[in-house]
């Protein structure tokens, strides 16, 4: 057998013990619980000289040390998302903000003084012209709040973008973005919001434009809007502030991968046409993704032109995943406080179906009571609605690259909130090693005092081993002609 110890998502291998097998296979993966001791545990980096048991002891020696480390610091790594201020600002300052964050929420965002951002040959100027060189300032302050004892987070934006773009026709223009919502509120994974079992339900979920408006939200995570901008038809804010807008277009279809649905009777007629960062400006200018940009993760990786063949840009899946590294990042936070994470999870398996019928799932980022959205290579992209959603056995007829299934996630048992939803988990591990090498300092932090999940994978040896890679894009080939 090969034994990996799991630490949110996190594999550390155990070489030749599993101590005690508490359940039954499930995808070739069982799930158990062990007793941890100073003989038990190697460091994969050592593992390949290990011999015998024997000398697996003799060498524990020599690592143990370097063994405490490397786990204290993939707890810390990789602690689960709370509800408590200091949750909310580690969120908050993932973003790429323009204020001074540690004053608050500022008065106007549209006063602000911003980032300059220039780029060349931009086609329609959203700020000022020096010959073929545009100038403008985006402006973006993200902070966090306690001040009535429930944490909430304040998003504002002027929705200018941090990248190049290019627009020959619209113009983007400033936008006074700006919301307030409760902070990771719970979601019972047991009591979906959303649940269609048949086909028109599921259409008439996802296939509609306007179930992000703002009365779709859940109303006990006190969404408020503070801004002119209805955001009515946005799902959340990217860390560039750019707008993460629903994933259909005012035809009704995938804006990426239209069918035939509804009004639409040519597909090709509706293909919405993007710069090589995936964004382009609706009709009144505000600037949107409709999914992933290669932008958020590199802002300086694409040049201002369209997305085209001739520009490298033949395929919008490969395009938009292209420059996220495999691990778990923050992409974005949603109109209902719930944070959006990128096409990847850390230990870096790329996003498929484990997610319910919104793309959210409870657990999957951590092995906690978390709530979050994940960006995919499928339709609906960012959310198809505000969660918690179930997983039906139905799939939305108005695009050409939906998903192929909707599932619970399997890596980890989803444990029941120990507060209420406005307050931070309290819950301790249930896995924690029962003792700790005696050779190690007393100031080193032990990882009974560590927050973390700990579960064991086993798999058979027959198992294939493989390497990490982007793995399946959208499905099929599109791009505007």
């Amino acid at each position: 057998m090969i034994v990996y110890l799991v630490v949110n998502r996190t594999r550390l291998l155990l070489p030749l013990c599993v101590l005690k097998k508490v359940s039954s296979a499930h995808r070739r993966r069982f799930i158990v619980s062990i007793k941890v001791n100073h003989s038990a545990l190697v460091v994969s980096s050592s593992v390949s000289h290990v011999r015998s048991f024997s000398d697996l002891q003799h060498k524990m020696q020599s690592v143990r040390l370097l063994l405490v480390v490397t786990l204290v610091a993939h707890f810390r790594e990789g602690a689960s998302l709370g509800r408590t201020l200091a949750d909310c600002q580690t969120v908050a300052n993932a973003f790429h903000n323009t204020c001074d964050t540690s004053m608050g929420a500022v008065a106007d965002i549209l006063s602000e003084t911003g980032d300059d951002v220039s780029c060349d040959n931009v086609g329609q100027c959203c700020g000022t012209e020096s010959g073929s060189t545009c100038t403008w300032k985006r402006k973006l302050c993200v902070t966090c709040s306690d001040a009535t004892g429930v944490v909430r987070i304040r998003v504002q934006s002027n929705g200018l973008p941090g990248a190049c773009y290019s627009s020959p026709m619209e113009t983007p223009v400033e936008a006074e973005n700006d919301f307030e919502v409760d902070f990771n509120v719970y979601v019972d994974p047991d009591a979906p919001v959303n649940a269609p079992t048949t086909q028109t339900e599921i259409n008439d979920l996802l296939c509609e434009i306007q179930r992000h408006q703002n009365t779709q939200i859940p109303s006990n995570v006190n969404f408020e809007l503070k801004g002119s901008e209805s955001l009515n038809t946005v799902v959340g804010i990217s860390l560039s502030g750019v707008v993460y807008m629903n994933p259909i277009s005012a035809e009704g279809v995938d804006p990426f991968y239209p069918v035939v649905y509804g009004s639409v009777t040519d597909p090709d007629a509706v293909l919405e046409k993007v710069d090589l960062c995936l964004g382009h400006p609706q009709a009144a200018g505000l600037y949107h993704y409709h999914c992933m940009s290669p932008c958020i993760p590199d802002p300086a990786s694409q040049e201002a032109k369209p997305c085209l063949d001739m520009f490298g840009c033949s395929d919008f899946g490969t395009q938009a995943i292209s420059t996220y590294p495999a691990q778990l990042d923050i992409v974005g936070i949603a109109k209902d406080g719930h944070v959006i994470y990128g096409p990847y999870l850390s230990d870096g398996t790329l996003v498929t179906d484990e997610l319910d019928v919104c793309n959210g799932a409870v657990g999957l980022a951590e092995c906690d009571d978390t709530y979050a959205y994940f960006a995919t290579t499928t339709f609906p992209y960012f959310s198809g609605c505000f969660g918690g959603g179930s997983y039906p056995t139905v799939y939305a007829e108005c695009t050409g690259n939906g998903k192929t299934a909707y599932n619970k996630p399997s890596g980890c048992t989803t444990p029941e909130p120990t507060a209420a939803p406005t307050a931070a988990p309290t819950a301790t591990p249930t896995a924690v090693p029962t003792a700790v090498p005696t050779a190690v300092p007393t100031a080193t932090p032990t990882a009974a005092s560590s927050p973390f999940i700990a579960e064991l994978q086993v798999r058979e040896t027959t198992t294939t081993t493989t390497t990490n890679s982007p793995g399946p894009t959208f499905q099929g080939k599109r791009q505007p002609p």
